[in-house]
């Protein structure tokens, strides 16, 4: 129960955030999905949504 102390002056006070941190990191973690994504479908041989269940379902079943 230390903790809740803790979290209830961080709900209080508030947090500062580095929004220009944040933005940037945004921005590589957006450049790296996209990366992956195209490795995933040159791996497959043919371009689909991965994050469609039913696509992905087509493609893993038919290889």
């Amino acid at each position: 129960m230390p903790l809740v102390r803790v979290l209830a002056d961080m709900e209080r006070e508030g947090i500062r955030l580095d929004v220009d941190a944040l933005s940037t990191f945004s921005k590589e973690l957006g450049d790296d999905i996209l990366a992956l994504q195209d490795k995933i479908n040159a791996a497959c041989g043919v371009p689909f949504n991965i994050d469609s269940p039913k696509q992905l379902g087509d493609v893993l079943l038919k290889r």
